[in-house]
């Protein structure tokens, strides 16, 4: 039995599984790369919302404020 999804949503049920998988340390690496800037909590709050970041646990955005992670 053949299944047909569209190629956006195949790619972004990979994405979802692999997410979920990573640890919080390798999510944090990711988003140095993507976001070399990370300190403005504010500015990933509003790209959560946006729906340009995946949704963080408020651990995460606090781990970025304290700057723990450097």
């Amino acid at each position: 039995m053949k299944i047909k999804i569209e190629r956006d949503k195949a790619k972004d049920q990979i994405v979802e599984r692999q997410y979920f998988f990573l640890t919080e340390s390798d999510k944090l690496k990711i988003l140095e790369r993507i976001f070399p800037v990370l300190e403005d909590t504010e500015y990933v709050r509003d790209l959560i919302a946006d729906g340009e970041l995946p949704n963080l646990d408020e651990k995460i955005i606090q781990l970025i404020e304290s700057k723990e992670y450097l």
